[in-house]
């Protein structure tokens, strides 16, 4: 079976049985290893390590999803966040949690809300964009961008904590240091700088550094990492330096060299003060050189693209045009809390431009599993842009501080389709089989592409079948003991058939008029009562749906519970078959271990009065005072005899070992000498063996010369 096939036949992956096409999202974490479906208002998860079934639970009681909201997940994988132009749902993926029956749990995993309504939470702008900040400790901070350019941290495990509102409009008379139009936000790798894509004059880069939520998790790797960057920075300071870059290279130091201070070593994590977290922007950054034809068009997303295991990345930038461009910070900026308009070391080098043929673009992914690649969202399609041809060569000399390799690198990115999907909601990466491939998924459909070597896709547009053969396997009552194999949780039945059981109590929705009530199906004016009818019908038709899915689970679960009951009367009939073999088997064992309980007792008898003789003895004066003996002298004469001969051998032993050392080191020195004095040998004898060439070669000519002349001289004579 091919590997998207098998993947594809997961229980996870089970189409929805609901008329109602809801939205469905993908998320996945641990390498592509831990997986977590949405779908019908139900969130699906499971591990692929331990166990391909899935748990659910349904959380249609919070929030209802529809077109309007999106979904992210934390880089950990523990969180999901929903979100709308309005509201904000973050909820916890129960991960270890298998009874989720109770209502009151089910309501424990909405860790946060929040409506823009809330005023004394932040401006009633629209929301325009949520991130998880990727360094918060137990994924605790969220980063809003409204359409008002504020950018928003909410501490979602501390609710009763104020958020921290960044880029807020000045109230006072003058120049305002805010960056509007800000249309796109992105973490750096290390999630300590917040990128921000600003569209006034067409696409220029801010940052925020450093960014900070109000518990960092740092682990000591990262925590050296800055400490020696900002001393390298500090010490580099001298008398023509700015004032400004030195209190602010200053502040970093010390800023740093606090974090060191209080840093939990245990938990790798550190608390930040709100005045370390009052960050302002510092750019705009320049782009060196900047592509003359992007001038007339504007930036529209931007994103970080890892490119090593370690802090190195790209920043990529499209275009309104179809453009994306690669970028490089070949500068380390300092960090800057409260000046306004601050530019230092704000620079990018222009790697690479690539132009597509289609102009709007969807998103731009970089999975954290993938480096040095980045997947384009387009209205219908999947592309994958590979950098790593030189992303490689470019992190490798970056970490050697050797920049000659990049003179032959050809900075030419490979840009190729993945998938075509209409309508994607999103996409994830998946680590199956020790095969990397793509799960891209919309409303209709789910598409598993293998990214490893790119094999033909496979596409599901109806529900799946139920196979009892895929879980035939599981009868294996081995080490891992007996497991039941339903593909559907029961839990995800009972919320089908509460919703059902609500659908049907509440009341018809279109209410006929008690005017048309009265009048005769077949009148000349009977347009009303059809169109009446009609939505009567669409709304009974959609509740007959409702009732024939929740019917085919219902089904797939008796035949799945039919499949289950032979499978444990198969076990039951293989144990009854077996206790007559341990019926005799267990007779023996008794009689053995009758056998070796009386032999113990008479054991332990006779160690009971040892011990009391062996007490009299100890009490007894007799034998205190009587006279050790010629044979116990002559016992312990031999003990020391013997304990001496030890020590002496083991001195012996020691100086064995230190002669034998010292003859391997020189063995080891005697071989090199006569490898090096073979090597002398041979070439002193190539060099005379050269020289007798050169001199038989001079002897040759000169014989020749005298031949010559000979030979004249004779002619003469004659």
């Amino acid at each position: 079976m091919p590997q998207s096939d098998s993947l594809a036949a997961l229980p996870i992956f089970q189409a929805s049985l609901s008329a109602n096409q809801s939205p469905r999202y993908i998320f996945s974490s641990h390498n592509g290893t831990r997986l977590v479906v949405i779908q019908d208002d139900i969130i699906r998860w499971c591990s692929l390590l331990t166990d391909p079934s899935y748990h659910s639970l349904n959380f249609s009681r919070h929030l209802v999803l529809d077109d309007t909201f999106h979904a992210i997940s934390s880089a950990s994988g523990d969180l999901l966040c929903f979100y709308s132009d309005q509201e904000i749902f973050v909820m916890e993926i129960p991960w270890g949690y298998l009874n989720l029956g109770d209502v009151s749990i089910q309501d424990a995993f909405q860790v946060f809300h929040y409506s823009v309504d809330e005023l004394e939470l932040g401006s009633n702008s629209p929301i325009k964009k949520v991130l998880f900040h990727p360094k918060s400790y137990n994924d605790s901070c969220i980063v809003v961008l409204k359409n008002d350019d504020t950018i928003t941290m909410f501490d979602i495990l501390n609710q009763q904590e104020a958020p921290i509102i960044l880029n807020k409009r000045n109230s006072s008379f003058g120049l305002d240091a805010r960056v509007n139009d800000i249309t796109d936000f992105a973490f750096s790798k290390d999630g300590l700088t917040l990128y921000c894509l600003n569209t006034t004059e067409g696409g220029d880069i801010f940052a925020f550094y450093p960014f900070l939520p109000s518990v960092l998790s740092l682990s000591e790797k990262d925590l050296g990492w800055i400490l020696n960057k900002s001393l390298v920075m500090y010490e580099s300071l001298n008398a023509t330096t700015d004032y400004k870059v030195k209190r602010n290279i200053t502040k970093q130091l010390q800023f740093v060299s606090k974090l060191h201070k209080n840093w939990d070593s245990k938990l790798a994590k550190v608390k930040i003060d709100d005045e370390y977290r009052l960050v302002k922007m510092q750019g705009p950054f320049t782009i060196n050189p900047f592509p003359n034809e992007l001038y007339d068009f504007t930036a529209s997303k931007i994103t970080t693209i890892p490119i090593d295991n370690q802090q190195n990345e790209i920043v990529c930038v499209s275009f309104d045009d179809g453009s994306l461009i690669i970028l490089f910070q070949d500068l380390e900026m300092s960090m800057s809390w409260d000046v306004d308009n601050y530019v230092y070391n704000n620079s990018l080098i222009l790697i690479e431009r690539i132009k597509l043929q289609q102009k709007e673009m969807k998103s731009l992914t970089a999975l954290p599993d993938q480096l040095g690649k980045l997947y384009v969202t387009l209205e219908s399609s999947v592309h994958q842009l590979d950098c790593t041809s030189w992303t490689s060569v470019l992190s490798k000399c970056i970490d050697e501080s050797d920049l000659n390799a990049l003179a032959d690198v050809k900075f030419v990115s490979k840009f190729e389709d993945i998938a075509t999907i209409h309508q994607l909601s999103n996409f994830a990466y998946i680590n199956w089989n020790d095969k990397s491939s793509l799960a891209l998924i919309s409303k209709e459909k789910l598409t598993i592409q293998n990214i490893s070597n790119h094999k033909k896709e496979q596409s599901l547009n109806a529900p799946a079948e139920l196979d009892t053969n895929v879980n035939s396997d599981k009868s294996d009552t081995g080490k891992r003991g007996y497991e039941i194999s339903f593909t559907q949780p029961i839990n995800e039945i009972l919320s089908l058939n509460e919703s059902f059981q609500k659908v049907c109590l509440s009341p018809c929705e279109r209410i006929i008029p008690p005017a048309d009530r009265q009048l005769p199906l077949k009148n000349e004016a009977n347009e009303n009562q059809l169109e009446i009818f009609t939505d009567i019908s669409k709304e009974f038709l959609r509740k007959i749906i409702k009732a024939q899915s929740l019917g085919v689970s219902i089904y797939n679960r008796i035949h799945e519970q039919q499949f289950e009951l032979t499978r444990q009367l198969q076990s039951t009939s293989k144990i009854i078959a077996k206790d007559e073999i341990l019926q005799k088997k267990l007779e023996a064992q008794t009689e053995k271990w009758n056998s070796q309980s009386s032999r113990q007792a008479e054991l332990m008898t006779r160690f009971g009065k040892l011990t009391e003789n062996l007490s009299k003895v100890a009490e007894s004066d007799k034998f205190k005072e009587q006279n050790i003996s010629h044979g116990e002298m002559e016992w312990f004469k031999e003990i020391r005899n013997q304990i001496l001969q030890f020590n002496g051998f083991v001195h012996s032993q020691k100086s064995i070992q230190q002669d034998l050392s010292y003859l391997k080191r020189e063995l080891i020195r005697i071989e090199s000498e006569t490898i090096n004095a073979d090597k002398k040998s041979q070439n002193e004898w190539d060099e005379l063996r050269k020289m007798l060439e050169v001199d038989s070669k001079i002897i040759k000519e000169c014989n020749e010369e005298l031949v010559h002349v000979s030979q004249q001289l004779t002619t003469k004579t004659q």
